[in-house]
């Protein structure tokens, strides 16, 4: 074989190489993309346990509602973190419901909610009894609500983050803001939370689970990046009740 065949060989070998590493790659990116964390059965079954809460579920959202709530002038709107399957929050969401707040969590198109940051508008629009507006979100998600709080403050009573904070600047409106961050966090470690605070209202509350790490925000298992959880879900999921209890008022009939 001549020093041009060899060459040539070589080129045609290297350009093979090249492009099936191109499709291997991009195979594992889209099944990545299809198939999103899941919830855990445990939490699914949680869920739909609670006495007098009923779950429903549209293309567009999952929805908690108590039928035997006095008022139902309080919702929220949640949108779940990047790659991680919508119902895998009702869990740790559902004693808002129990009050009285109706939960509404957003499905989004491949499970990234900044393909459909408006989601909450449609939702708002078609529950016209709602009076309160409270909107939130895990991760990706919390980023997107913050986008979505940004142009409809008017719309809104409050806004939530659940190991995330705004990527746009808010900190010239009235908008009560609630972070909850974990101190275990890998991802949006405590560290960035406090970094971006000044993109929030001076009045936002900052809040860390000890020993809480990304995942726990939701019920879907590890996390790549993340550190090692030091506590249960259970005690997680009692800090996020007592947090959101205090941030988003139940008014008691009279």
């Amino acid at each position: 074989m001549d020093v041009y065949t060899r060459k040539h060989s070589t080129i045609y070998y290297i350009g093979w190489s090249v492009l099936l590493l191109v499709i291997i790659a991009f195979a594992t990116i889209l099944t990545w993309m299809l198939f999103p964390s899941r919830a855990t059965a445990e939490s699914l079954t949680e869920a739909k346990a609670v006495p007098g809460l009923t779950l429903e579920e549209t293309t567009e959202y999952y929805q908690l509602s108590n039928n035997g709530a006095s008022t139902t002038d309080q919702a929220l709107i949640f949108y779940p973190g990047a790659h991680v399957a919508s119902n895998a929050y009702l869990a740790k969401l559902a004693p808002q419901a129990v009050r009285g707040v109706t939960v509404f969590v957003v499905k989004s198109p491949l499970q990234f909610a900044i393909f459909d940051p408006g989601a909450a508008g449609r939702i708002i629009a078609a529950h016209t009894g709602v009076k309160r507006w409270y909107v939130g979100g895990h991760s990706l998600g919390g980023v997107v609500a913050c986008m979505y709080a940004k142009d409809h403050v008017s719309q809104l009573s409050g806004l939530f983050f659940f190991g995330s904070y705004c990527s746009g600047d808010i900190s010239g409106t009235t908008l009560p803001v609630l972070s909850l961050g974990g101190s275990q966090d890998g991802l949006s470690t405590p560290a960035k939370i406090q970094a971006a605070k000044h993109l929030n209202p001076p009045s936002a509350l900052y809040l860390v689970i000890p020993g809480a790490d990304h995942a726990d925000f939701g019920d879907y298992g590890k996390q790549f990046g993340d550190q090692p959880s030091t506590t249960t879900r259970l005690e997680v999921k009692q800090a996020i009740t007592d947090a959101l209890t205090g941030f988003i008022p139940v008014p008691q009939p009279q």
